[in-house]
């Protein structure tokens, strides 16, 4: 039943987005060329997550990887309403680099209309609602995303744009704190490295049931190549 749902909720999510293409914004990338990004897919549950490091210091969050979405997004503190998770929810006020975009006239927060809000007090944030009913509602902001790199160190990305989600429900098992929004909408992870992974990614999921994880890769490494 799980599995039926989590298949559901992903030909849901692509039915109901629609795919907008936009300006996409540069990034700042330390240490390590843009072809060199990668990261871990885990296989529970029937879902596929991704992992990303969000904040300084940078702390883990395992997120469904999502082509059929846009926003990248995960549970905050303060919770209003949120899904049991296993891991910690995301506290903002322990990261160096994060900032909330606060005015509804900022550029970021136009960049969407159909995911970003207004709130009383001219403050921006963003609502999500998918097909199976699921939704995640809070602030728009930025913070620093660390990635893994093909040769064993991490990248550090700039002022990548996420939801901070105070209000979540819906059908997410412990282990996942969000989603990571592959499609191609403007406020979309693919959308927002553009200029330094050129629109690439590409992954290999591993078996459903098995104890492995494979990789997803960005950039110029987004080939795939076997065997195995």
């Amino acid at each position: 039943e799980r599995l039926h749902e989590a298949f559901h909720r992903s030909f849901a999510r692509a039915q109901y987005f629609n795919k907008r293409i936009s300006h996409s914004r540069s990034k700042l990338l330390s240490h390590f060329s843009s072809d060199s990004i990668q990261s871990n897919i885990t296989s529970v549950n029937g879902e596929y997550l991704i992992k990303v490091s969000i904040g300084t210091p940078a702390i883990d969050v395992l997120a469904i990887a999502d082509t059929g979405s846009d926003l990248t997004w995960t549970q905050c503190r303060p919770c209003i309403q949120c899904f049991k998770q296993d891991a910690p929810l995301f506290d903002p006020s322990k990261s160096t680099t994060y900032e909330q975009v606060l005015s509804c006239h900022a550029p970021l927060c136009r960049l969407d209309p159909g995911i970003t809000v207004c709130y009383p007090g001219n403050i921006c944030g963003y609502g999500v609602a998918y097909g199976d009913n699921s939704f995640s509602d809070g602030d728009l902001a930025t913070d620093t995303f660390t990635f893994e790199s093909s040769s064993g160190g991490n990248i550090s990305i700039a002022n990548v744009a996420f939801g901070c989600g105070h209000e979540n429900g819906g059908i997410f098992g412990v282990t996942s704190s969000g989603i990571v929004g592959l499609s191609r909408g403007a406020l979309s992870i693919i959308r927002q490295l553009n200029a330094s992974i050129a629109g690439k990614f590409s992954y290999c999921l591993v078996p459903r049931n098995s104890n492995f994880s494979s990789k997803i890769h960005f950039g110029t490494n987004a080939v795939v190549s076997g065997p195995g």
